[in-house]
Formats: C-alpha cells, sequence, structure tokens
C-alpha cells in the first residue's frame, strides 16, 4: 500500500512538474543574440536556396527531423516549389530575442522577401515569430509564427 501511495505521488509530481509555464524575458547577452542572428540569416537564405533548387534536403538541418514544424515546412516548400516561386530574403526588422528558463530563445521580426514566381517579382513584409533551441548539431527550429502578411507591393 505504501508503495503504490509512493508510486501515485511520484506521478502526480511528474504531472505538475511537466505543466511549467515558460517565462520569457529580452536576451542580454551579445554573442548569442549575434549567434541567433547568423542562424536565421543561413536560414533564410537557406530557404532561398532551396527553393531554386527545388531540394528541401538542404534545409533539414534547421530542424528536428521529423517534427511538426519540419513537416510544416516541408509542405510549405512542395507548395512553393509546384507554383514556382523562389523567396528571397532582403532583411529583418524589428528584431526582438527572448529566452526562458529553458535556454529556448525566441526571435520575432518582420521580414521583407521578395518573392519571383516565373519572372513576376513583387515584395511581402511578413511577421514571423521563430522558436530556437539548441541541440547536438547547434540551434534548430522548434516553431514557427505566421501572422497575415503586413504589406504587400508589386513592381
Amino acid at each position: 500500500m505504501k508503495k503504490m501511495i509512493s508510486l501515485w505521488l511520484i506521478i502526480i509530481s511528474l504531472l505538475v512538474a511537466c505543466g511549467e509555464e515558460e517565462t520569457w524575458q529580452e536576451l542580454n547577452d551579445e554573442n548569442v543574440e549575434e549567434e541567433l542572428t547568423l542562424f536565421m540569416y543561413e536560414y533564410k537564405n537557406g530557404w532561398e536556396q532551396s527553393l531554386s533548387t527545388q531540394s528541401f534536403s538542404i534545409m533539414e538541418k534547421f530542424f528536428v527531423g521529423n517534427s511538426q514544424v519540419f513537416h510544416m515546412e516541408r509542405k510549405q516548400h512542395q507548395q512553393l516549389t509546384g507554383e514556382r516561386k523562389v523567396e528571397m530574403f532582403i532583411e529583418a526588422t524589428d528584431i526582438n530575442i527572448e529566452v526562458n528558463q529553458f535556454n529556448e530563445w525566441r526571435i520575432y521580426w518582420n521580414e521583407v522577401i521578395e518573392v519571383d514566381q516565373v519572372g513576376t517579382i513583387h515584395e511581402e513584409t511578413r511577421a514571423r515569430r521563430y522558436y530556437i533551441s539548441e541541440g547536438r548539431n547547434g540551434y534548430q527550429i522548434t516553431a514557427i509564427e505566421r501572422s497575415d502578411e503586413i504589406n504587400e507591393h508589386s513592381f
């Protein structure tokens, strides 16, 4: 009986501990901020290259394999390549980087993207939020949050 009660207490403790909420605060480490920004720029440049070559394998290193965000981005990649679209990252503005108590990072920014669809080019500004953690192979994107396009200009 004592073992059964102890087991239930352990299970309840584990369930309560798993429900801990994340607490986000502004990142105050310039080195990590620079590394994360560089990682994101590499990710965006890799995205352009993967669309140009129609090969998602270029992007695999940026995600945890077989994760939800991996499949979400692969599906987006298939859609864009099917439409013959190539997205070129121009710049990011209003960059904010936060860290939580689990050493995970959240980057949110407005990104300016040039979209080329078989010679028709237009520019879009999108608000994005990227969640990043560090794995054994370096930084990896664990989630991406999108909002509606902020602004769209054709030229």
